[in-house]
Formats: structure tokens, sequence, C-alpha cells
């Protein structure tokens, strides 16, 4: 047996997940290979460090507050998901009845279409500013 081969059959050893027919040729090379038994030591001086390592239980009072964020941050983006894109059918039927439709006139039509050009660009420069502010923000992570 390989030292790789053996080393990772001594993390399954640790891990109780080696199958039984590679005990014996793993103790085998244990016990003619030095730096494997040196490695085979400092993984059960790790697994015994971590056995001991107590992890608690998350609290309700933490489930909750992750549900409330979960929910609060879904809704957030399921709401400007709709918003913006209601708002972009509705620019593009304004857009239809105003340009394609044959009772306005043409007066009406450049004023309308300036307008509309005017909230396009507006969202257009309102959305690309918050992208940009969001990718450079030093407090992003602060929890408010």
């Amino acid at each position: 047996m390989e030292c790789d081969e053996a080393k990772l059959k001594i993390n399954a050893l640790i891990d109780n997940e080696i199958d039984e027919r590679d005990i014996d040729p793993l103790l085998e090379h244990l016990s003619t290979c030095q730096s494997c038994r040196n490695y085979y030591k400092e993984m059960l001086k790790v697994s015994r460090e971590m056995n001991r390592i107590q992890i608690p239980d998350p609290t309700d009072e933490w489930y909750y507050s992750f549900r409330k964020k979960f929910l609060r941050k879904t809704g957030g983006i399921l709401g400007r998901i709709l918003f913006i894109g209601s708002y972009a059918l509705l620019l593009l039927y304004a857009f239809y009845q105003i340009f394609i439709s044959k009772e306005e006139k043409l007066a009406i039509k450049l004023i309308l279409g300036g307008v509309l050009a005017g909230i396009i660009i507006l969202l257009t420069v309102t959305i690309a500013d918050r992208i940009r502010e969001s990718k450079n923000d030093k407090y992003k992570g602060v929890i408010r």
C-alpha cells in the first residue's frame, strides 16, 4: 500500500467509514511506515479535539429571526421584480398606444414620447447607480 492511499484509508478509519477488508492492509502499512503512523496520530488528535467542541443548537428565537429575514428579503426581491416588470409592461403599452396608434396627433406623440424617454432614462440611471453603489458599499455586511 502506498502512503497516499494509506492516508485516505486513515481518514476513513478515524471517521469509522473504512471497509473491513482495508483494515488489515492499513494496519500492516502503519506497522512499517513511521510517516503514516505520525499522520494517524495527528489525525486522531484532530478528531478528538473536534469531538470536544460543543456546538449549541440554535434557539427558537434564532429560527424565528432567520425566517423573518428570509421572508422580508424574498418579499423585497419579489416586490421589486413585480414592480419593475409591471412598470416595463406599462411603458410598453403606453409606447404602443402613443406611437403606433393612429388616433393621436404628432405634437402629443412628441410630448409624451419625451416624457416616456425621460422616465426610462431616469429609471435606468437610478437602477445603474444603485447597482454601482451596492458593489462598493463598505457597510454592506453591517446588520442594522
